[in-house]
């Protein structure tokens, strides 16, 4: 018997990158999978290879900063299972720039997305899990939501929020047997992470291979993060198993946090 069989999970922004990677390790786990994003071409191309070993995995296309899409896909996908047994808050974006180059729309912007979106989608599931009594909620903050970091005050304030969120929601359904945990990866080879290197290697005036170069140097594992390895802590945390563990913000960054 896999750890996740019969678990039925959302896991939005699931489409590519990190939230794809999670998706995939949940599937292997035996749990049945219902991915979201903004990108519809993009959904059922992940769907067709998440799909490709016979999973039936389901998708809901919509923007998770618009509560009223976010409530009507998870009434569906509720009444379709029956049950809404675990969510990975996913979906995120961010934006490079200088404190003092940044608009109040730009904090605006990652703030709907990185944390209402989460909000919206807790909000949403929360009283489903409430009402089976147990429920699994994984929150994608990141390191930015432990530190600060120069050219990204937007993003950073987003990950604080998102891990000062999690930390509340956890003290609120831990009686009802829900855990709430956050997971703030470190650099992981995605396309958001190319993209990123290729805004600081601008506003820096860096060599963009030389950055990587440096910033890699800096990770005591001399390497970045691979998704598949925040997928695999993903699945733990959605398990039976991590059952006493919830209101945590666990570091995955390769041992940065030691230097």
């Amino acid at each position: 018997m896999k750890k996740l069989d019969g678990l039925k999970i959302i896991v939005s922004g699931g489409g590519s990158g990190i939230g794809l990677e999670i998706a995939r390790n949940l599937i292997e786990q035996g749990a049945q999978v219902c991915i979201t994003g903004r990108n519809a071409d993009k959904l059922r191309s992940a769907q067709e290879v998440l799909g490709r070993d016979g999973a039936s995995v389901e998708v809901r296309a919509f923007d998770v900063s618009n509560r009223a899409a976010v409530l009507s896909a998870v009434t569906e996908l509720h009444a379709a299972w029956g049950r809404i047994d675990g969510l990975v808050n996913n979906a995120g974006v961010y934006k490079s720039a200088a404190f003092l180059q940044l608009e109040p729309e730009d904090f605006e912007r990652l703030f709907q997305t990185n944390v209402m979106g989460c909000v919206h989608l807790m909000q949403a599931v929360i009283p489903h899990m409430v009402a089976q009594g147990a429920g699994r909620i994984v929150n994608i903050a990141s390191t930015a939501g432990k530190w600060g970091s120069v050219n990204q005050s937007a993003y950073n304030v987003s990950k604080h929020a998102v891990v000062g969120l999690t930390r509340c929601v956890a003290l609120e359904t831990a009686a009802q047997g829900i855990t709430v945990n956050a997971i703030c990866p470190g650099l992981v080879a995605t396309d958001m992470m190319d993209d990123l290197l290729t805004d600081q290697a601008k506003l820096t005036g860096t060599d963009k291979n030389a950055l990587r170069a440096a910033l890699e140097a800096r990770i005591p594992i001399r390497r970045v993060i691979r998704p598949e390895e925040i997928g695999e802590l993903a699945a733990y945390l959605l398990s039976p198993g991590a059952a006493g563990m919830t209101g945590q913000s666990i570091l995955y960054d390769g041992g940065v946090v030691l230097v």
